[in-house]
């Protein structure tokens, strides 16, 4: 698998590895939340809330929750400014106020090191298969509502489980934030929620399965305990584009099973595409600009090396 076993080393000689293949993302991952809106920074703080007054919860007792949001490598991108940390500013100032015994500080440590070009390439070939690899890169800075150290590693060395609130300014496809998500969550972190203020979709699948009855899926395709919702529409749309040309995709469930096999060989799977990522796939296999022939030939001949990324 690309980057298995990769490890990251950081000037302080910790490590920290990236995926061999996306996350499946939670079912139960609540939407994204826009901080344009009160009532939805309401929800945000509501979801803080009730995480702090489980037992069981991993919040009890802590003391400081990462804002981490996209930017680049300074040393692989020269020249780069991080505009994007105005808003996260914003953010943890706000959060600060509705919990001052929580610690929100801004995790600019941790860098992208692959320029994917997502603003300006939303297609549905770009988002499966350019991946992200992610760095921690410790700066100097001389504001505490930064945090310039691995969240990875405690102050002592030791090795942490930090928390994170993934923001982005614009959540088109949410590409990106699960990419993000993906690697916080395997070096041990917990995302607790996504927020955007521009176009902020949700990552979870939309549940389709009423809209399409007739569209039968099985075994874990169907299991509404995962990431599934956008399955039976994605199947209905590779089964409409094919139409009953090609033996190997006459149904939805062999149409899905290709499909995850095809994306398997890139890294990726259905139970880790994002609600965005669905709805633009449909939109261009209906319109043919991606046919699933053409990405199972792909994945066959798909080379996991750091050209592609994550």
């Amino acid at each position: 698998m690309l980057n298995e076993g990769l490890k990251l080393k950081v000037p302080q000689g910790d490590i920290v590895t990236n995926p061999p293949t996306r996350r499946e993302i939670r079912p139960d991952f609540p939407n994204t939340f826009d901080v344009r809106l009160d009532r939805s920074m309401d929800s945000l703080v509501s979801l803080i809330e009730n995480k702090l007054s489980e037992k069981s919860s991993s919040l009890q007792n802590i003391e400081r929750v990462y804002i981490v949001y996209p930017q680049k490598h300074p040393k692989r991108f020269p020249g780069y400014q991080d505009k994007n940390s105005g808003v996260p500013f914003i953010l943890s100032l706000l959060l600060k106020y509705h919990f001052p015994k929580i610690s929100w500080p801004l995790a600019d440590s941790v860098v992208e090191t692959v320029s994917l070009n997502r603003s300006f390439d939303q297609g549905s070939f770009h988002a499966l298969t350019g991946k992200q690899v992610y760095e921690v890169y410790e700066k100097k800075r001389f504001c505490s509502l930064f945090s310039s150290q691995n969240p990875f590693v405690t102050s002592k060395g030791e090795c942490s489980n930090p928390h994170f609130i993934i923001f982005d300014h614009v959540v088109e496809q949410g590409t990106t934030a699960a990419n993000m998500m993906s690697f916080l969550e395997h070096n041990g972190g917990e995302v607790l929620a996504v927020a955007s203020h521009i176009n902020p979709t949700p990552l979870v699948q939309k549940d389709t399965r009423s809209k399409y009855p007739n569209t039968h899926l099985y075994g874990e395709f169907s299991n509404p305990l995962r990431n599934t919702g956008r399955l039976p529409e994605l199947a209905f749309a590779f089964c409409s584009s094919m139409k009953g040309r090609y033996e190997d995709y006459e149904t939805p469930q062999k149409c899905m099973e290709a499909f995850e096999k095809a994306l398997n060989g890139m890294g990726h799977s259905v139970f880790a595409l994002t609600d965005g990522e669905c709805k633009r796939l449909r939109e261009n296999v209906m319109s043919g600009i991606v046919r699933l022939p053409a990405l199972v030939s792909l994945s066959s001949t798909y080379k996991h090396d750091m050209s592609h990324g994550l």
